[in-house]
């Protein structure tokens, strides 16, 4: 159904003296702090990706089990290969302290499954 013209020029703004542009219809409004949450979350992103870190697992069918126990570990995974993951920590302050905490992780999943090589490669 289309829409009353009227409608249209009283929703945008002209019956209040107040021009609005076509733009500014279409456009979502934003707060500044909706602003500063997007700038925050790209420089979050930005680095995760100077932090991460590549990890080299000895067998294919593992790799699927380390995905996820990292994945639980609040690491941001990709798979690059079926032997070859790109882990990063989002929350880790610095690249130093996201290395340390996946060498612990690493550490511990090699206790749960003796025989797996899962290396941490750059």
């Amino acid at each position: 159904m289309l829409a009353n013209p009227a409608d249209l020029i009283r929703d945008c703004g002209y019956h209040t003296g107040k021009r609005v542009g076509v733009g500014d219809v279409m456009r979502p409004p934003t707060s500044s702090r909706s602003r500063q949450q997007v700038s925050e979350k790209r420089a979050l992103m930005a680095m995760a990706e100077l932090a991460t870190m590549r990890v080299q697992v000895s067998e294919t069918a593992s790799a699927g089990a380390l995905k996820a126990y990292l994945e639980e570990a609040r690491c941001v995974v990709q798979v690059l290969d079926p032997h070859t993951l790109a882990v990063s920590i989002p929350r880790a302050p610095s690249r130093a302290q996201a290395l340390r905490e996946l060498t612990v992780y690493l550490a511990e999943w090699r206790t749960v499954k003796p025989g797996v090589d899962a290396l941490l490669v750059n």
